[in-house]
């Protein structure tokens, strides 16, 4: 097995930020469920899934901020690129390693729908392929915070860029629609989180997912490419 994904994934197990950022997750999804079908007695799902995307937006960027750039501030970066453990193994380690922990804080919201079925029916297929869009959506918000956190020593400002740059894409959909046309069907397209729209409406298409998959494929790729280049130049900034 990967030594770094098994390093990583101990430390963010043995970290306490690690459990208060999955109970804080869960206790939102939990008020979003609790307005949106307890107290609106709603069988529909949807919106519940589609706020569960936005809670994603905003608590990812700062998981993620810590995953390369406290490395290069605490010094560990340099021990890392001049091991003789290959840089795609390096940041498969560590992108493995913050999906393992999303994984297990999305599989603790099987419990809202499973709830529910208790009163409405659900459709398995339809929750299937919400989970499989969140699951996309959360591995391209990781592979683009790991990106950005691998250009900066500061946490701060990985998580603030990872955001800006997050928002950007969520907007793209509003931003497509007001100008209309094809445009419109342009600019959305490029936006992971009108793919998860798509997905959300119980709708799986073969391009959405290879679309994600590229996605993520591009900015682990980029980030592997920075990385190469410090190597490169002895861990310089």
């Amino acid at each position: 097995m990967n030594p770094i994904y098994k390093f990583e994934l101990r430390t963010y197990r043995n970290s306490p930020v690690t459990y208060v950022f999955a109970g804080l997750f869960f206790m939102i999804c939990a008020i979003y469920f609790f307005i949106d079908n307890i107290r609106g007695r709603s069988g529909d799902m949807t919106s519940f899934y589609n706020s569960m995307s936005i809670i994603l937006l905003f608590m990812l960027p700062v998981f993620t901020a810590r995953t390369i750039s406290d490395d290069r501030k605490s010094g560990f970066e340099m021990l890392l690129i001049t091991s003789p453990v290959s840089i795609l193994r390096i940041i498969l380690g560590k992108f493995w390693a913050v999906m393992n922990i999303i994984l297990a804080m999305l599989a603790s919201t099987v419990v809202f729908p499973l709830f529910l079925s208790l009163f409405a029916h659900l459709s398995v297929r339809t929750l299937l392929i919400r989970y499989a869009g969140l699951i996309l959506l959360s591995a391209s918000i990781v592979a683009l915070g790991i990106f950005i956190s691998s250009l900066t020593e500061s946490q701060v400002a990985a998580a603030i860029i990872s955001l800006i740059a997050l928002l950007i894409l969520f907007v793209a959909r509003p931003i497509g629609t007001a100008i209309g046309g094809k445009p419109a069907k342009v600019i959305a397209g490029f936006s992971v989180f009108s793919r998860f729209s798509t997905m959300n409406e119980g709708v799986f298409t073969v391009g959405t997912v290879v679309y994600d998959i590229s996605f993520i494929f591009v900015f682990l790729f980029l980030t592997i490419q920075t990385m190469e280049l410090r190597r490169l130049h002895g861990g310089g900034k």
